[in-house]
């Protein structure tokens, strides 16, 4: 008695679909074989209906449904006199059946369940492809063909040793206290820099006379002789001792784009001492102490312009404003402290600038530039490339940080980057574009291409690419704005000077500036 009643609930409920045992009922209408033994129809038939629908491979339902249409399509064939032997023969293969039968139950069932077979397909299918073109992405190497910074630091290199400055600077840094030296700024140098007679510029210039003096000569040198890289003039252990060399790959070696450049703190730092010494020494009515200071301030911004990217040719820019607020301030206070072939040198000096690129300059981003590309992209000899693993570290905001989960979407980035000549070609269009704005006057450059392309948003596969562009393409035309505010300051102070030197010579000033011509 037990037997049967575990046969009988067991077996039901492992034969009741879950939406029948959900309404409280044991069915178990999924078993084929009870409608069959109900049916009543010969072995064979018996035989062939249950091999039919074992091989539809559908879901217990659909089978059950087949089997009953099976059981109606036998049990119809029957009644109508026909024997099962001939019933077996008209029915066919019984492989070729299942197969007939599964299609048209698949056909009809429900749209959800359509969609989700073409999405998986779909899935699948990227799948494959994606795993594909994952081997081919790992495959791809960089090829470093140049060396850009030893390049760059043989441009340094070649000058006479007499002729760089950073020795000096050195030496005048090393003398300094250790504020006046920081590679990062200092709190309360900050907020001194409007103030150039505060107490610490005022120590510092009574103090340290024979380091201003070095400063002043390295200011008149040609180049500021800075080298980069880990073994350069950035990691000094007797200037910087907090500052640690970084580990240089020696295949990859160091990626001009993130080498240290000149500590333009601390540069920034001695053109201010430059200007408390210029402000001293209107104060004390030393002229010729005035004019070397004023010249000094020019040189080092010289230098610094020359020789780093774009930052530093900001901050040059703000050692050239303030040589023209010493010169500007002294026309109005006190212009009889320099002579009258002085001003005349200084103007012409000043002239020297013409436009914005005589002042600022955008080569060192294009050659790094150049060097991403040489990390990032392999090379196919002629030009082209695509993207390697070792490019999206390169490009990415974190570079050499290794991450197991980061490696499975790298090759998603291969997908998105163009190639390495399109985006070669798109670059040095902005970039010659850039260096023939800076030739011109303000009013005479074409930024509007540059603009559109800085500030499209169009599609990602467009906004990826136009990203690592802008990464070494920022928005030059703001420097070229800046740098023209600086050269209207300078004709201000040539007109000023001009007017200076006119009322030495004539006793008075012109009635209009027309007198001032040639």
């Amino acid at each position: 008695m037990s037997e049967i009643m575990g046969r009988t609930v067991w077996y039901k409920m492992r034969y009741t679909p879950v939406r029948d045992f959900l309404r409280g009922r044991i069915t178990a209408r999924l078993d084929l074989r009870r409608p069959l033994e109900e049916a009543g129809l010969p072995q064979a038939i018996n035989q062939i209906i249950l091999e039919v629908v074992s091989k539809t491979r559908l879901w217990r339902l659909e089978k059950l449904e087949v089997t009953q249409e099976l059981i109606a399509h036998f049990s119809d064939g029957i009644r109508s006199g026909t024997s099962p032997e001939q019933l077996l023969t008209t029915f066919g293969d019984a492989k070729q059946a299942a197969k007939l039968i599964r299609r048209a139950k698949r056909r009809h069932r429900a749209m959800s369940w359509q969609v989700s077979r073409v999405a998986g397909w779909a899935a699948a299918a990227f799948l494959i492809f994606y795993g594909a073109f994952a081997i081919y992405f790992f495959s791809g190497t960089p090829s470093l063909r140049i060396d850009y910074l030893a390049r760059l630091n043989q441009t340094v290199e070649q000058a006479p040793v007499e002729g760089r400055a950073w020795p000096l600077y050195r030496r005048a840094l090393l003398g300094l206290d250790p504020v006046w030296r920081k590679s990062v700024p200092d709190a309360r140098l900050v907020s001194q820099s409007r103030r150039s007679e505060s107490q610490a510029y005022l120590d510092t210039v009574m103090q340290h006379a024979a380091e201003i003096e070095m400063i002043r000569e390295g200011a008149s040198k040609p180049t500021l002789g800075f080298i980069f890289g880990a073994n350069g003039s950035g990691y000094d252990e007797e200037l910087w001792p907090e500052q640690k060399r970084p580990r240089v790959d020696p295949a990859m070696g160091e990626a001009l784009a993130r080498v240290n450049i000149p500590p333009i703190n601390a540069l920034h730092n001695m053109g201010a001492i430059l200007r408390a010494d210029a402000t001293f020494a209107r104060r004390d009515r030393d002229g010729k102490r005035l004019l070397r200071d004023v010249n000094s301030l020019l040189g080092l911004s010289r230098q610094v312009s020359q020789s780093g990217p774009l930052l530093c040719g900001m901050v040059a820019l703000t050692m050239y404003d303030a040589a023209l607020d010493e010169i500007e301030v002294t026309l109005r206070k006190d212009p009889a402290l320099i002579s009258r072939e002085d001003w005349i040198a200084l103007a012409h000096r000043l002239s020297e600038a013409r436009v914005a690129g005589d002042l600022i300059s955008f080569d060192m981003e294009r050659l790094s530039f150049e060097d991403m590309l040489q990390r990032s992209f392999t090379d196919d000899g002629l030009g082209n490339g695509r993207l390697t693993p070792q490019g999206v570290q390169y490009l990415s905001a974190s570079p050499g940080r290794q991450i197991w989960m980061e490696k499975p979407v790298q090759p998603a980035a291969g997908l998105l980057v163009a190639s390495r000549q399109s985006i070669a070609k798109r670059y040095s269009i902005l970039a010659d574009q850039a260096a023939t704005n800076l030739r011109v006057p303000m009013r005479e450059a074409d930024w509007r291409s540059a603009r559109e392309y800085h500030y499209s948003h169009t599609s990602l596969l467009a906004s990826v690419n136009r990203t690592i562009a802008v990464t070494f393409f920022p928005a030059y035309w703001k420097a070229q704005e800046i740098t023209e505010r600086s050269l209207g300051h300078r004709d201000g102070v040539l007109i000023a000077i001009t007017l200076e030197v006119f009322r030495r010579e004539h006793g008075k000033y012109p009635d209009t500036l027309d007198a001032l011509v040639p």
